[in-house]
């Protein structure tokens, strides 16, 4: 089993260098682009890119400090948004706006205000469109969105509270234009969902939330695979992985999360590399990046697949299909990529 200690590429895994803290953000931009953004050692966002051929040479500094992961997402080819929380706790921000990074390239972020809590959740619904949620210090939902050149709340410090008390990381997706879905979860080890759509706005309401379960453990994950469809993931407290849908307009199971195995000690990653699409990663009991399928309704099998190595930190899988590439920080510090899938 290779560890990822020493060498620079093994039969399916490949250093990229660098010296990290925490998990990387990814981005498909187009095609075969790849953008990668890490937490460097000195805190400064570090950026890697791959052209469709080759990785570029070097990491490149973005600037900082920042506090926790990154978040990256892109709403085309020419834009990238990244979000973390500066060191003053507040969310900062830096886009990429053609090949030309704001305010600039290596030094100033912009503060979107608010005090902040662990790292930001964000999302695109479409061009010109993101929508940004944090956990506040009173471990409440906060929103901020970007439409059409303006931030709402315009004002850097206002944002539009969204209730709640909550432990843990964010989770949103949005399964078509103009529709968001949140999943949180409180110190009860309950999730909720709350989702918004054009028509009606927040349901239930602004404050309020739906209970989606309860004594779901670890971290939330979901992802949406097409329009209208939307699988969140958590794990039972055997370490088990259990499942929830959303197809049309109707949750599946109703009443229950469906348990779909695994020795997972790690919370999960979930991307969706075509319509119906889901695969997720994560790191069993030893530590080993373990990979399952799902499509349409069928599981690839009942075990999970091993990808042979180990990384320090929950492997992240590219958002889209046409890189099908895997990304984790290994026990060198530098971080690793498996393409092969």
């Amino acid at each position: 089993m290779v560890k990822l200690a020493s060498a620079t590429q093994t039969i399916h895994w490949t250093s990229l260098g660098g010296d990290f803290i925490g998990e990387p953000a990814i981005v498909n931009r187009a095609g075969n682009l790849v953008d990668v953004f890490a937490h460097g050692t000195n805190h400064s966002v570090l950026h890697k890119s791959y052209d469709g051929a080759d990785w570029s040479p070097h990491w490149k500094s973005l600037g900082g400090p920042i506090i926790g992961n990154p978040v990256a997402i892109s709403w085309g080819a020419t834009r990238i948004d990244l979000f973390a929380r500066g060191i003053n706790d507040d969310l900062v921000h830096k886009y990429l706006e053609g090949a030309v990074w704001g305010p600039s390239e290596d030094g100033t972020w912009e503060s979107l205000g608010r005090k902040i809590v662990g790292v930001p959740a964000a999302v695109s619904w479409g061009h010109r469109r993101i929508d940004v949620f944090c956990k506040g210090a009173d471990s409440g939902v906060y929103h901020k969105a970007y439409s059409d050149g303006a931030w709402l709340p315009d004002m850097s410090s206002s944002w539009d509270p969204l209730g709640g008390s909550i432990v843990g990381k964010i989770t949103v997706v949005s399964r078509s234009f103009e529709h968001l879905d949140i999943f949180v979860k409180n110190g009860q080890n309950v999730v909720f969902h709350k989702y918004w759509k054009p028509s009606g706005g927040w349901n239930p309401a602004q404050y309020d939330w739906n209970a989606f379960g309860n004594n779901i453990v670890g971290e939330l994950t979901a992802v949406s695979s097409g329009a209208n469809r939307v699988d969140v993931f958590g794990q039972t407290s055997y370490f088990r992985i259990c499942h929830k849908w959303l197809v049309g307009y109707d949750w599946h199971p109703v009443d229950y999360w469906r348990v779909i195995g695994g020795n997972i000690m790690s919370p999960l990653s979930a991307v969706s590399w075509k319509a119906g699409n889901v695969e997720l990663f994560a790191q069993d009991a030893t530590g080993v990046v373990s990979h399952k399928s799902l499509n349409g309704m069928t599981w690839s099998n009942d075990d999970w697949d091993k990808l042979d190595s180990k990384v320090e930190t929950i492997p992240i899988g590219s958002p889209n299909g046409s890189y099908r590439g895997v990304y984790g920080r290994g026990q060198d510090g530098a971080l690793w990529t498996y393409k092969g899938l």
